[in-house]
């Protein structure tokens, strides 16, 4: 694939269509991107539970039936840290528990100075028939308060996020486009949802491909930048972690640390980051400078990805 068409993905699917969080955002996004896919000749399909209010919204790709092998990306939006966290991609667990935190402080926050304004301002005399024009200004932003700690229940989210999780997605396309004319029936593709805040997407394929367990699974999280390419893998893909490159750190699953090859039996989930001691984590997400990725390690990574496929 060129660069140009490259450039072009990441502008649409990236620059242009940077948010991913509520429900409206995400179904624009899967209608978008479900027809580059098609354009490759391939069948698709939305995976979504029936009148499922909020509920994660997935994009099935090629015959996941049947395919031996899937490539998985999350595609949904994360929510602002606030550079409070470093993100650890390999650790599930800690990816929660740093969400309702993040959520928590932010709630914690508008509710306090909600409440200071309410205070301060608004004390409509009523009792004492004192109503002043000025009170129907502080009646309004007070109630504007209120909307916005509702539209913030789920966290602020971050407007840039080209590494975390747009990267992944311009992966998917690139590899879609090779295997259209290679062995399309054995890879099949998806995108799913609510990676950023609880895996219901991933879980939700898992419940519907009940031979889940007999497919290989490969992970793409923030793939588009960062020092080192590191891999986390399920013991059953021992094997094909042997042909990895040298160069990439290698991590085992930890049954203490959850991470993503916990859900699937048979699991690889590349990112790229920093390893730092016994932790690798991701720089600059989740916040206002997760705004560029390198191109040349996108068609790394799909290149490593062709050669394990064969």
């Amino acid at each position: 694939m060129d660069n140009n068409q490259l450039k072009d993905y990441v502008l649409k699917y990236s620059v242009i269509a940077s948010k991913r969080f509520r429900k409206k955002e995400k179904i624009r996004y899967i209608n978008n991107i479900e027809k580059e896919f098609k354009s490759f000749q391939y069948e698709t399909s939305i995976l979504s539970p029936v009148g499922g209010k909020g509920k994660s919204i997935d994009l099935l790709i090629g015959d996941v039936k049947k395919a031996k092998t899937l490539i998985i990306a999350n595609y949904d939006t994360p929510i602002k840290s606030f550079g409070l966290y470093k993100y650890k991609p390999f650790n599930v667990n800690f990816q929660r528990n740093t969400y309702f935190v993040t959520v928590f402080i932010t709630m914690l926050i508008l509710c306090l100075v909600c409440f200071a304004y309410t205070l301060q301002f608004v004390r409509i005399q009523w009792l004492e028939g004192i109503f002043k024009a000025s009170d129907i200004l502080h009646i309004t932003i007070y109630l504007l308060f209120i909307y916005g700690i509702y539209k913030c229940s789920k966290g602020i989210p971050n407007r840039t996020n080209v590494n975390r999780n747009s990267s992944g997605v311009i992966a998917l396309l690139v590899l879609a486009k090779h295997f259209k004319d290679i062995s399309k029936k054995d890879v099949a593709f998806i995108l799913t949802d609510y990676g950023c805040i609880n895996h219901n997407g991933d879980m939700m394929v898992k419940e519907y491909l009940k031979h889940i367990d007999k497919k290989n699974v490969i992970l793409l999280d923030s793939i588009g930048k960062g020092e080192s390419l590191a891999v986390n893998y399920s013991p059953s893909m021992q094997q094909i972690v042997t042909q990895l490159p040298s160069h990439i750190e290698k991590y085992l699953r930890d049954m203490k640390e959850y991470s993503m090859a916990n859900i699937y039996k048979n699991c690889l989930i590349f990112s790229r980051g920093i390893k730092e001691k016994d932790c690798f984590y991701v720089p600059n997400v989740a916040i206002s400078k997760d705004n560029d990725m390198d191109l040349d390690k996108i068609v790394e990574i799909c290149e490593i990805i062709q050669k394990i496929l064969g």
